[in-house]
């Protein structure tokens, strides 16, 4: 009788384990991404003239969205026109948990969340205030 109810039991055990596998799928929101400083460093950049960059209440304006990441830890927020000159700019500093840097500029935060790194390319989803952008962006590294 013991050795029926531990082989029950062992049963039991079995299904509630196997209950529990998760299958693999894409990792379309970037939780497979680990960021390091060797990742991040460097100018990540859209392309010109693929997102908006509200320049004085104009929401239709496009341009180049680019923000510099140093080894200092320091950022930089750049936008460009679409005549290539500087609509705005600003510095901060940032941090790197899992696959999101954070950025902090006064009493502005942004976030960009990379949902996918291949070499110097990466698509991220930038966030900031009430808004939120999917972006592929392209990193040069300064020299």
């Amino acid at each position: 009788m013991k050795t029926l109810r531990l082989f029950g039991m062992a049963i039991i055990m079995a299904l509630v384990g196997t209950s529990f596998v998760a299958c693999g799928g894409d990792d379309e929101d970037g939780d497979g991404i680990t960021l390091s400083e060797i990742d991040v460093i460097g100018t990540w950049s859209t392309p010109l003239g693929e997102y908006p960059v509200n320049y004085d209440g104009d929401k239709t304006a496009k341009g180049t969205w680019s923000w510099k990441f140093g080894t200092d830890r320091t950022y930089y927020g750049i936008f460009y026109g679409d005549n290539g000159y500087t609509l705005r700019s600003y510095k901060g500093v940032y941090t790197i948990v899992g696959n999101t840097v954070t950025g902090k500029s006064g009493n502005v935060t942004e976030t960009f969340k990379f949902l996918s790194l291949s070499g110097n390319s990466a698509t991220v989803e930038y966030k900031v205030g009430n808004n939120t952008y999917t972006m592929k962006v392209t990193k040069s590294i300064d020299g």
